[in-house]
């Protein structure tokens, strides 16, 4: 009889005190984005794990494998631990709380949740079971009698939400209710989609209950393939695609219309089933053909139509589909002619002009002996250099300009004279923008204070490698493991952590423009 008093004075003394501890409830990763100095590379320069302990208590420390020191943020403490990376890092399985007022937590994360490792760069939320008395007020609240219930369902709209046969009210494909302990039922309907019902039960203890839906839809899944490139797919009247479509449609018959430029349209119709998956195929369209004489002087004029050499004047085509073309006529000594023209089955289309002999100076004539602020730097075929205002570009012909390759654009002020090349060079690690010709911060400071004009002048060349509101490498080093960039919608100046990913914008010396 003894013994069993004191085991009950034991228990009393002990159970409470138990109750009063640090408790881990669950490690979720979250969708925050690391950057900056939320980034930090181990030894080996792998990017740590974010761990966010949600514990509002001041003075915590914490042991393992950190990658520097824990920030206290408003409520919650911010861990970098080793991430797992294999052959390279063993990464972090747990890591020890030392909360004030509180024996030490150790936190095995295998324990309590279905992570093993950390993963390289990645934000993860720790929740706690926090003692009252840590939070500065009494112990013992209530119990509230039931716990929430979560249902989040896809698709978000149009959705009908009943629980234990209770309309429940849904806001943006999401459901929350207070639920008695105890089982529940809950059913998920949305026009076009397959019900769906389901159980559960709220536990007293427990914790809320989250339950995602996704509805399997009642759609059918049609691809529609052409035997002709170019194709233009309609359904019902719509134009769907070029070439091929695929996608949903319900159940029906739908008509089915196939057209491209010089061909006889093709038209049928085809029935769908609910949930059917099914290829309709479209077979080779029936060209139409027409008609073009093409006599112009002097003879023996190259021909070329729609970008391809076709024979020299005076020729006949009888084989070029119906529809719009590009022709251009051209021979030495002469400039070259240029006519878009639409060709009809019905009617025959002769070109007879006769070329006009070239006046003009030389090419090297025409652009700029030396570089100039924001000129346009270009290359010939034997690698000489030429440069050329906006204007004197533009008044080329098309045959001139096919003789030279866009380099870039010069900037240049009273110390520095450099050039920016053509597009961006991809995105990469520090190295990676070393290697890949990234200017120094100085450079990258005034390409941001041209970014505008930059943009203009290549806009002239007809190319979409414009500057972006993005971040920038420049090949200055902050130190070992950081580097100065630049924000190219704001032109401020930040370091990133070499590992990072960034994008990359060439330069180089005016007197090595031919090497870009």
């Amino acid at each position: 009889m003894r013994l069993i008093y004191s085991l009950i004075l034991v228990l009393t003394a002990v159970l409470p005190a138990l109750a009063q501890q640090l408790r881990p409830l669950s490690l979720e990763p979250v969708s925050d984005v690391l950057r900056g100095s939320m980034i930090r590379p181990d030894a080996n320069g792998v990017e740590a794990a974010l761990v966010k302990v949600l514990l509002p208590v001041q003075g915590v420390e914490f042991d393992g494998n950190m990658i520097g020191d824990a920030e206290f943020h408003t409520n919650e403490y911010w861990v970098w631990l080793e991430a797992y990376r294999e052959g390279i890092s063993p990464g972090t399985r747990e890591f020890k709380i030392h909360c004030p007022g509180a024996e030490t937590l150790r936190v095995c994360f295998t324990d309590f949740s279905d992570i093993a490792l950390l993963s390289p760069k990645t934000a993860y939320e720790l929740r706690l079971d926090v003692p009252p008395y840590l939070l500065g007020r009494p112990s013992g609240p209530a119990d509230p009698g039931g716990n929430y219930f979560v249902l989040s369902v896809t698709p978000k709209s149009n959705v009908v939400v009943h629980v234990d046969g209770q309309l429940a009210e849904v806001a943006d494909g999401e459901t929350i209710l207070f639920c008695r302990y105890g089982d529940h039922s809950y059913s998920v309907e949305a026009p076009g989609y397959l019900a769906e019902k389901g159980a559960f039960t709220i536990m007293k203890g427990g914790d809320k209950v989250v339950k995602n839906v996704t509805l399997q839809s009642r759609m059918s899944n049609v691809t529609v393939t052409a035997a002709t490139p170019g194709t233009v797919i309609s359904l019902n009247g719509q134009r769907k695609g070029t070439g091929s479509w695929s996608g949903a449609l319900g159940a029906g018959t739908y008509q089915l219309e196939a057209t491209l430029e010089g061909h006889e349209p093709y038209r049928t119709s085809f029935d769908v089933a609910e949930r059917e998956t099914r290829t309709v195929e479209i077979p080779a369209l029936t060209p139409i053909y027409a008609r073009l004489d093409v006599t112009c002087k002097p003879a023996g004029a190259t021909i070329t139509i729609d970008g391809k050499q076709a024979g020299t004047t005076p020729q006949v085509f009888t084989e070029l589909l119906e529809g719009r073309h590009k022709l251009t006529v051209s021979s030495p000594g002469y400039q070259t002619l240029t006519r878009d023209l639409t060709l009809s089955a019905a009617q025959p289309v002769t070109v007879a002009e006769a070329l006009t002999k070239k006046t003009t100076v030389s090419k090297k004539g025409d652009g700029l002996r030396k570089a100039q602020h924001l000129s346009l730097c270009v290359s010939d075929k034997d690698g000489n250099i030429f440069y050329f205002t906006d204007d004197q570009w533009k008044n080329l012909s098309s045959s001139d300009k096919s003789d030279y390759k866009p380099k870039g654009v010069v900037i240049k002020d009273e110390t520095d004279a450099f050039l920016v090349a053509m597009e961006d060079a991809g995105e990469g690690n520090w190295d990676y923008a070393c290697r890949n010709g990234a200017p120094s911060i100085e450079r990258l400071k005034l390409i941001y204070k041209y970014r505008d004009s930059l943009n203009k002048k290549l806009r002239v060349f007809g190319r979409e490698g414009l500057l972006i509101d993005d971040w920038y490498w420049s090949s200055t080093e902050f130190d070992s493991s950081y580097a100065s960039i630049v924000d190219m919608g704001s032109g401020h100046v930040f370091n990133g952590g070499k590992t990072s990913a960034i994008r990359v914008r060439a330069v180089a010396l005016v007197s090595e423009a031919v090497a870009m």
